[in-house]
C-alpha cells in the first residue's frame, strides 16, 4: 500500500446509523435476544436465535473441546452475556474483559455476525438486487454526501490517483461503506461491475477487527453477499473471522500494519460517528512514526451528544497521542450528524 495518504476517515458505529444499522446499545439488545437460550423439555428451542445455536453445535462437533461434546457450557455462556449486556459499555468490551473464555468470545461472535447480517437486510442500502442501491434513499446520508463532494467532481480517468488518496479505516463490522461505494461508481459513471471492482481496488478500506466477508463483486471465493441469509456452518466461519480487541492489535497483522502508515501520512484525519474509544485511539495512534511527529495534522470529527468537559478532553487526548504539531487544529462539532459534517466542511476536507 502506498504511503500517501492524504484524507483518513475514521468510522464508528454512528456512521452506519445514518443507514438505520444499530448503534452500540442498539446492538447489545439484539445480542442479548439472539443469546436469550431457552428450552422446552430441554432440547427444543423456545427463545434465543436458532443459526446461533447450531452454529455452536456445529463448532463443538468439529472441534470437541476438551475432549467433549457437550454444547451447554457454550449456552450457558451465551447467557452470561445476555445478562451481562446493560452493563457492558459494548460487545466488544465484553468480549475483551473475558478474552480466556473461549466460550464467550465465540457466543459473542456469531451474535455479533447474524445481527449485523440482519441488520444490512433491513438496511437502506438494501434491495432486492445485491448491486444497486436507492441512491434517493441514501441521498442526504454521509455516504452520499462525500461522494458527491470528494469523488463526483472528477473525471473516471482521475479516479485511480483520487481514490488512492483517500483511506477508510472502519471499526465497524458490516460492510455499508464497500457496498454503497461499488454501486455509486456503477451508477453515477455508468461503468459495470467488473470497471467498479478495478476501481474500488485504489480505495483502501481497513477493518481493525474484521467484517463479515468479502460482498458479492469481490474477486474472491465464497463471497457474503450484503444482507443475506446464510446457514449455520457460514455463520460459524464469519464469526470465527471477526477480532476481539487484543486480536485486533496484534502488531504483526497486516490491517494494523496499514493503519499505521495511513495515520502516520495524514494531513486530514476526520472522524465519522466513532465514540473515542481509548483502546481504539491507541490502536490508530500507538507508535507513531517520524512522518508524523515531523507534520502537523488537521483533525476533524463529530462529536454528537458528547458533553463538553468530554470534548475538551478528547481534543488534548488526541493531540497527545498523535503527537501532533502545537498549531494543528481539532474540529470536533457536537451538534452535527455525519452527513451534516461533511457537508458543512467539504472544502476543509478536500485534499
Amino acid at each position: 500500500m502506498s504511503n500517501q495518504k492524504s484524507l483518513v476517515l475514521v468510522v464508528g458505529a454512528g456512521a452506519s446509523k445514518e443507514v438505520k444499522l444499530p448503534i452500540g446499545s442498539e446492538l447489545k439488545d439484539r445480542i442479548a435476544a439472539a443469546l436469550n437460550f431457552k428450552f422446552r423439555n430441554g432440547y427444543q428451542l423456545e427463545s434465543g436465535d436458532s443459526d446461533i445455536a447450531e452454529a455452536i453445535q456445529l463448532y463443538v462437533q468439529n472441534h470437541r473441546p476438551n475432549g467433549s461434546t457437550d454444547v451447554n457450557p457454550f449456552i450457558r455462556a451465551g447467557r452470561r452475556i445476555r445478562d451481562a449486556m446493560p452493563q457492558a459499555p459494548s460487545i466488544d468490551n465484553f468480549i475483551h474483559a473475558h478474552q480466556d473464555d473461549e466460550k464467550i468470545a465465540l457466543c459473542g461472535k456469531l451474535a455479533i455476525a447474524k445481527c449485523i447480517l440482519e441488520a444490512e437486510a433491513q438496511s437502506m442500502l438494501h434491495m432486492s438486487r445485491e448491486t444497486l442501491v436507492n441512491f434517493v434513499d441514501v441521498k442526504d446520508t454521509w455516504y452520499n454526501l462525500f461522494f458527491q463532494y470528494q469523488i463526483a467532481p472528477f473525471k473516471i480517468s482521475d479516479l485511480p490517483e483520487r481514490l488512492s488518496k483517500i483511506t477508510i479505516i472502519t471499526f465497524n463490522y458490516d460492510r455499508c461503506i464497500e457496498h454503497y461505494f461499488h454501486s455509486g461508481l456503477m451508477n453515477y459513471y455508468g461503468i459495470d461491475g467488473v470497471q467498479a471492482t478495478g476501481l474500488m481496488k485504489h480505495l483502501t478500506i481497513l477493518h481493525p477487527y474484521g467484517y463479515l466477508g468479502p460482498l458479492a463483486w469481490s474477486d474472491v471465493r465464497n463471497p457474503i453477499p450484503f444482507g443475506t441469509k446464510v446457514h449455520p456452518a457460514q455463520l460459524l466461519e464469519i464469526a470465527q473471522n471477526l477480532k476481539t480487541f487484543t486480536e485486533g492489535t496484534d502488531k504483526t497483522h497486516s490491517d494494523i500494519v496499514s493503519i499505521k502508515q495511513s495515520i502516520d501520512s495524514a494531513e486530514k484525519i476526520v472522524f465519522l460517528g466513532f465514540s473515542f474509544n481509548s483502546q481504539n485511539l491507541e490502536l490508530l495512534f500507538s507508535d507513531i512514526g517520524v512522518a508524523r511527529r515531523m507534520r502537523s495534522v488537521e483533525f476533524f470529527g463529530t462529536a454528537y451528544g458528547l458533553s463538553a468537559s468530554d470534548i475538551f478532553a478528547i481534543k488534548n487526548q488526541l493531540k497527545s497521542l498523535a503527537q501532533a504539531d502545537h498549531g494543528s487544529p481539532v474540529i470536533l462539532e457536537q451538534e452535527h450528524t455525519c452527513a451534516k459534517l461533511i457537508q458543512d466542511y467539504s472544502r476543509a476536507l478536500t485534499v
